[in-house]
């Protein structure tokens, strides 16, 4: 079976790393990009050898068993992240060494549970939870994007009539993950405390996004992706 990596659209790239790797277990992780002048097909294919990354899951599952780590790689255009479970893997010492260590700047690698993996405005970590204290996967809209949007929001509370901003909030620009929507919930609270102010009618809570959509994750396409192709440019334990 072909070893699928490549995903062509931000919310399919977050949906692989979110739902399918990171709450399988694989809480380390390294991010790249690829440089202009470099084909990504190139990359691709030497970190798919050097890791021997096309495994099945069953073969994940018994190199677990034995204490070896397993390793995934998903990339979006030139962007890259590669994620591994706890354990021996030659992937470890490689990539703890690179030439930023060298230069006392720290380890190339991160972990979910301690720093969370940035890209396109979204945000993907590992969080305790209080109640069954163990870890699941937090998907969240990075801090200045976040402030950003409640500014918008902010500035348009009172300029607009109630249908106006239902429709803002039904084109919301981030995938409704339980931690976006707790962040949707506190900037549609401080646009109706705006309001009141004002004396205007609240902007119903029901209009927020309720569901994200799930997408196929090596078929979704970003809705532009035709156009930019002309320019240049969940809880942890599995294996």
């Amino acid at each position: 079976m072909t070893y699928q990596y490549e995903v062509k659209s931000i919310r399919a790239f977050v949906q692989r790393v979110a739902c399918e790797v990171a709450n399988r277990g694989y809480v380390f992780y390294v991010t790249g990009h690829i440089p202009t002048g470099r084909t990504p097909e190139d990359t691709d294919r030497k970190l798919l050898e050097a890791y021997g990354l096309s495994l099945s899951k069953f073969q994940r599952y018994r190199r677990k068993s034995r204490g070896i780590a397993s390793v995934q790689y998903v990339r979006h255009r030139r962007f890259f992240v590669m994620l591994a479970t706890p354990g021996q893997n030659l992937w470890f010492e490689r990539e703890q060494w690179p030439r930023e260590l060298r230069l006392k700047r720290g380890s190339r690698i991160k972990d979910l549970r301690e720093e969370p993996l940035r890209y396109s405005g979204y945000q993907i970590g590992l969080r305790r939870s209080s109640n069954t204290g163990r870890d699941h996967v937090s998907v969240r809209i990075q801090k200045d994007e976040f402030l950003g949007l409640k500014a918008y929001f902010l500035d348009i509370a009172c300029k607009r009539n109630v249908e106006n901003l239902r429709w803002e909030y039904a084109n919301l620009p981030f995938e409704p993950y339980r931690g976006v929507k707790k962040q949707y919930g506190e900037i549609a609270r401080a646009v109706n405390a705006k309001r009141k102010t004002q004396a205007l009618a609240p902007v119903p809570l029901s209009s927020l996004p309720a569901r994200r959509k799930v997408v196929p994750t090596f078929l979704d396409v970003d809705p532009f992706a035709e156009a930019d192709r002309d320019q240049p440019e969940c809880c942890v334990g599995g294996a």
